[in-house]
């Protein structure tokens, strides 16, 4: 048997660990000796795909054959990028991240990758998470499981919180996602309380920076139209200026455009000016999350910080202002790899009772009108390794042969709300079994902890199954 490891798959970096013989959760090293991989593949020649460090410098020459925060562009478009009149697709690039992160992986440790688990944002819909599924399906590896990177980070901290008994809220800020959760550690159990997630993280910071530095560049030469290579200069200055930013007052940065350079100081005060609406967006998230947790009767009793935007003393200083908790760095660039890979060995190492990240149910036509009801509850926990619940459904029409179900997934806590076709995961259709003014039938939805969702349509007074449908979630 060879051995099952965690990957989290970032926006910028990704990385992968493992737990070893002895017990240790260890990030495992690339080729180039790090343990954080660039998120960036290069597609200069398809006969030699770049990726991680040496994409990121050939982005620098060749931006229009770079890819760089493909994380965003899963389940919202079907080209990541137009090579050579050929559209690849954003799960195909990631299958390059993971194809180098397992490869370098499996030559460090002369032994063979077994499995994985991945680490998605919670806001990552069943769309998104196929997409990754098919991702690890294209680099060869086998996927034991896709799982929150909340929960992995929440399983990462409280792994070593072995006699303590605490409930704690985890801030991870990444690359483009800002996750949340409420856990309590108590005798190396990990109980995931609630949790919530919004497409917002250090790009975002980093894009308030580049439209600043593009109106100073513009003030102090007048250039206006920039090119991609200038672009992604400013890019590539912003985020240096912005982690500069986390240890010094202000930063000096060099700005080149159209044979011209100027050279400009941002102060941190600058900085945290210019990105205040978005650190706000995160704090409204982070309340959300607190809201949801004191409800059911949780109140925490300290904030963890992983992610590597959580390094900004601007994150640290609001939270405190806000709850009045001074926060705890852990683990920032690692934790989330770190729990993945604890998850993938979670019959040995920690026991783990996570909750439902979204809300299921149905969508259907009843007597001309559209009644949606969730079935399963986001933040419900799971009872052992599943969630269940079934539940009556009527239509009266004495001359529907076919009956669809739509089946959505939402972030809503509500059992009735409105829903768009975004939200729709597909459709359970079925002939009735008898055509009358009133056809009643009996939906179960099936939520296993490894993010099978399946939803079986039953005939009530027959009991004989109509259709069932199984889809991919995360957990």
């Amino acid at each position: 048997m060879g051995i099952r490891v965690g990957i989290d798959l970032g926006a910028t970096y990704s990385k992968i660990a493992y737990v070893d013989k002895c017990g240790y959760v260890t990030a495992i090293e690339n080729a180039e000796g790090t343990r954080m991989t660039p998120s960036v593949v290069n597609f200069t020649d398809f006969s030699h795909i770049t990726v991680g460090f040496d994409a990121k410098e050939d982005a620098i020459i060749d931006p229009e054959n770079t890819i760089l925060f493909v994380k965003r562009l899963i389940g919202k478009t079907d080209s990541a990028i137009n090579y050579n009149g050929k559209e690849i697709l954003p799960e195909e690039v990631l299958s390059y991240i993971i194809k180098k992160l397992v490869a370098d992986a499996t030559e460090i440790l002369e032994e063979e990758i077994d499995g994985a688990v991945i680490t998605v944002p919670t806001y990552f819909c069943a769309k998104e998470c196929a997409a990754v599924r098919r991702a690890a399906e294209l680099a060869g590896i086998n996927l034991i499981n896709i799982l929150t990177e909340t929960t992995a980070a929440a399983i990462s901290y409280g792994f070593c919180q072995n006699d303590v008994d605490r409930t704690f809220l985890i801030y991870d800020l990444g690359g483009s996602s800002l996750d949340i959760c409420v856990a309590k550690a108590t005798n190396g159990k990990v109980n995931v309380i609630c949790s919530g997630s919004i497409e917002l993280g250090g790009i975002d910071w980093d894009n308030a920076l580049i439209e600043y530095l593009k109106e100073e560049l513009f003030s102090k030469t007048g250039i206006e139209d920039l090119d991609e290579y200038i672009l992604h200069d400013l890019r590539v200055v912003a985020e240096r200026a912005k982690m500069k930013l986390s240890t010094r007052d202000s930063s000096s940065v060099i700005l080149r455009a159209a044979g011209e350079c100027t050279k400009l100081e941002i102060t941190r005060k600058i900085f945290e000016e210019i990105t205040s609406g978005v650190l706000e967006r995160s704090i409204e998230k982070t309340d959300e999350v607190l809201c949801t947790a004191l409800k059911i009767g949780h109140k925490i009793d300290e904030i963890i910080l992983v992610g590597g935007g959580s390094r900004m003393p601007q994150v640290r200083q609001v939270l405190f202002d806000k709850y009045g908790l001074h926060p705890k760095l852990y683990e920032p660039d690692l934790a989330i790899a770190k729990g993945a890979a604890i998850y993938a060995m979670i019959d040995k190492a920690i026991d783990v009772s996570p909750v439902c990240s979204k809300s299921y149910g149905i969508k259907i036509i009843r007597d001309g009108k559209e009644i949606c009801h969730n079935f399963i509850v986001k933040n419900t926990p799971f009872q052992g390794k599943s969630l269940s619940i079934s539940n009556t459904v009527g239509v009266t029409s004495s001359d529907l042969w076919m009956i669809n179900l739509m089946i959505y997934e939402s972030d809503s806590l509500e059992d009735y709300l409105p829903v768009n076709d975004k939200m729709i995961m597909g459709t359970l259709s079925f002939h009735v079994p008898n055509i009358q003014s009133v056809n009643v039938f009996i939906v179960k939805f099936n939520l296993s902890i490894d993010g099978v969702l399946e939803v079986i349509c039953v005939d009530r007074e027959t009991g004989v199954e109509l259709a069932s449908k199984r889809f991919w979630v995360n957990t």
